[in-house]
């Protein structure tokens, strides 16, 4: 993550073989976010695999990580994509 623009990076990791949810950010996003925003996001990952609807609850943590980022860091002219945005499965 320490090479996201501005150090804006948000993971969202999930291991079913742990049963853990992980949603860290970059320092600089992590020290701007609200309190208990994390534990949202982590939550609506937990609650959505639960229910059944892993997708849905990825989109709208993505969402929220996006929201989040935009409301501390806008964007700037040159910034880019520095990091994937790709959802990675890893058996």
């Amino acid at each position: 993550m320490g090479q996201a623009t501005r150090g804006t990076g948000i993971l969202l990791y999930v291991s079913l073989v742990e049963r853990m949810v992980w949603v860290p950010g970059d320092q600089p996003i992590g020290g701007e976010a609200r309190s208990g925003i994390w534990d949202k996001i982590r939550g609506t990952i937990v609650e959505g695999i639960r229910g059944g609807h892993p997708a849905q609850v990825f989109y709208e943590s993505m969402a929220d990580s996006g929201a989040l980022l935009g409301e501390h860091f806008p964007r700037q002219t040159g910034d880019g994509h520095k990091l994937s945005s790709n959802l990675r499965i890893v058996d």
